[in-house]
Order: C-alpha cells, then sequence, then structure tokens
C-alpha cells in the first residue's frame, strides 16, 4: 500500500508540473507522437531458460520549454507485442517435470514525466532527459505447453519420497491474467530538427526500466498412468516475477503551438 501510495504521488507530481507549466504560458508548449521498436535484455532467473522477444513502443508526449536549453515533459508510453518464453531446468511445485515450456503476451502501460536538456549543433539540437514514473506491466494468455515426460510425484504430493519420477503428461496449463505497478525510470539521448518553426522531428534512443511482470496461479492437468493418476487437475501457484529491460529506438513528431 506504502509502495501504491509512492508510485501515485510520483505521477501526480509529474502531471502537475507539465500541467502547471502549460497554463502559465502558452509558447512553450509542444505536443508530440512517437513510435518505434523496444529491444529487450533480460537475464534468465536461475534454474530457466527464458526470453521476452522484442516489442512495440508508442506515446504520447505534451512537453514545456523552460528555456532554450531546458524543458520538462510529461509521456504516457503503450508497448505491446513482447512475447515472453522459458522453460525451467528443475521441477517446482506448478511446473512439476524438467524442460515444462511457459509463455505469454506482455504489454505495459507507463506516465513517465521526465527533465530534457538541449544544445544546438549546426541544424539541429542533441539532447540528454532523465525521467521517472509508473508502468502498469501486464501479462495476458500465460499457459503451459503440452508436456511429456518424467513427472516428479513429489512436487504434487510431499507425502510421496523426494525423486520419484514417472512417465506422464502436462496439458490445459494456464496462468491467470495480471498487471503489476511498478516504479520506472528512463535515461535518454537524441537530436531534434525544427521543421519550419512549428514542427520538430526528433530520433532517440531510450534505457527504459519498467519493473517487473507477473501472471496470477493457474492450474495444470496431470496423467500418470503407473501412479493412477488422470486427468487431474492441480493447484499452480504464481510464478516469480520476472524483469526484462529495454532499450528504445523511436521517432517523434511534434506541433509546436
Amino acid at each position: 500500500m506504502k509502495n501504491s501510495l509512492s508510485l501515485r504521488t510520483l505521477l501526480l507530481a509529474g502531471v502537475a508540473l507539465v500541467a502547471g507549466a502549460s497554463v502559465a504560458s502558452a509558447e512553450g508548449i509542444t505536443v508530440s507522437i512517437n513510435g518505434g521498436t523496444s529491444m529487450t535484455q533480460m537475464t534468465a532467473k536461475e534454474g530457466y531458460n527464458e526470453s521476452v522477444s522484442n516489442g512495440i513502443v508508442t506515446g504520447l508526449t505534451g512537453a514545456y520549454a523552460l528555456s532554450d536549453m531546458f524543458s520538462v515533459e510529461l509521456t504516457a508510453g503503450y508497448r505491446f507485442g513482447y512475447k515472453y518464453k522459458g522453460s525451467n531446468k528443475e521441477a517446482s511445485t506448478n511446473t512439476p517435470a524438467v524442460g515444462v515450456e511457459t509463455k505469454g503476451d506482455v504489454s505495459s502501460l507507463s506516465f513517465i514525466p521526465a527533465v530534457r536538456a538541449s544544445y544546438p549543433v549546426s541544424m539541429v539540437k542533441v539532447y540528454g532527459l532523465v525521467g521517472a514514473g509508473i508502468s502498469m506491466n501486464s501479462i495476458s494468455g500465460a499457459k503451459v505447453t503440452d508436456f511429456s515426460g518424467d513427472i516428479d510425484l513429489h512436487k504434487i504430493n510431499s507425502a510421496v519420497p523426494a525423486g520419484t519420477k514417472m512417465a506422464g503428461t502436462i496439458t490445459k496449463g494456464s496462468f491467470a491474467d495480471a498487471t503489476k505497478n511498478e516504479f520506472a525510470y528512463t535515461l535518454g539521448a537524441g537530436v531534434s530538427y525544427d521543421v519550419g518553426s512549428n514542427f520538430v522531428v526528433d530520433l532517440g534512443y531510450r534505457f527504459t526500466d519498467l519493473g517487473s511482470f507477473q501472471p496470477g496461479a493457474g492450474k495444470v492437468t496431470l496423467n500418470v498412468p503407473r501412479a493412477n493418476i488422470k486427468d487431474k487437475e492441480v493447484d499452480a501457484p504464481a510464478p516469480d516475477a520476472r524483469h526484462p529491460l529495454a532499450h528504445e529506438i523511436a521517432l517523434t513528431i511534434g506541433y509546436r503551438f
């Protein structure tokens, strides 16, 4: 609860910062749209082989120029198209066999206030920025790929001696869709070019940490003929949270009022 309040406070402060400055004077306001690619970087959790595919980043930014060099901005960003895939190297309560593969679709909605510093170089401006805010990270459609192999019965029933394995299958496995509110921050740099007196084009790089995502608890169906287990639905606890990082390149087109 305390963490949630701090995230809300940070977000509201960012909104107030940009909105308050915009009300003060209409001459320094720029509204921009952007789009680009989000390339993920994730260190696999111990005991897993896993990855998150690259996604797409889009956004809407409102900015206010404090001076020729400094400006403040607030970006609402939406990232989607990420595909999570992981398989375990050790049997666990929610995946009682080795090599069970889990897949899911990951997306995020973020609100990040930032401060930008620009410096003119010839016909363009070179800039750097830093910002922090909140990201709502979601995973949906998380499911376990059908598996056939040795099932660790001890992971299903602790009364069974450890190491007891029998051939079987895992089918119809899935985890609940879930969203996590996380602290997010970004560091970036790029170049911008004024097209006439009102339009600006920007090409930039962002390193963005959106926090983690985590599916909810789910269920799997087990079949182990030798143990007389047939179509047994077993509760699967929520997998551990995963924390990818993003390297993003985006093109921005803005209109200066």
